[in-house]
């Protein structure tokens, strides 16, 4: 799971550490933040999952990422495992890179115009899409699932820039 990496590779329960622990264990690979105070923890453990997981991974190997903190997933169903509430939330990569990510579809219009309006708050200039809100109504029980086809080229043709397999770069 995604709680499970950072306690095997960081240390750390992200479930209980505060953003300054995050910084401080940055510094132990040398990420120093130029402005600490305008980053918020959900970049952080971005970071730190998009630039050492991606590395750690070796050649021809497959590996998947699941259950994310509930706030790095809004379109995502949410439940309780083990105390913590998780998103049903997935990331797949192979070499190194990731070539996929998918979710539990959300299908509860109540719920989504709460999340939305949180992001609202911060991101003035987006509006809601009314339509979008009520079809969730009638959406059943899936998962979605965005697979990038520009790195399975990647894959594919054994580069490793994807300026290489892009029509337009």
């Amino acid at each position: 799971t995604y709680f499970d990496l950072f306690i095997k590779h960081f240390d750390l329960d992200i479930t209980k550490c505060s953003k300054k622990d995050l910084i401080n264990r940055c510094k132990t690979f040398e990420i120093i933040f130029a402005n600490s105070k305008s980053i918020k923890k959900n970049d952080i453990l971005n970071l730190l999952l998009d630039h050492f997981f991606e590395k750690l991974a070796k050649k021809n190997v497959l590996f998947i990422v699941y259950d994310f903190p509930k706030d790095q997933a809004s379109l995502a169903k949410t439940t309780i495992s083990n105390g913590k509430t998780i998103a049903k939330r997935f990331e797949f990569y192979l070499n190194g890179m990731e070539i996929g990510n998918g979710f539990f579809e959300l299908n509860n219009e109540k719920i989504l115009r709460k999340r939305f309006a949180k992001i609202l708050k911060i991101k003035k200039e987006l509006t809601l899409d009314e339509k979008f809100l009520k079809s969730i109504n009638y959406i059943g029980s899936c998962y979605g699932i965005a697979l990038g086809f520009d790195r399975l080229m990647i894959l594919k043709h054994k580069s490793d820039d994807i300026k290489d397999v892009l029509y337009f770069s």
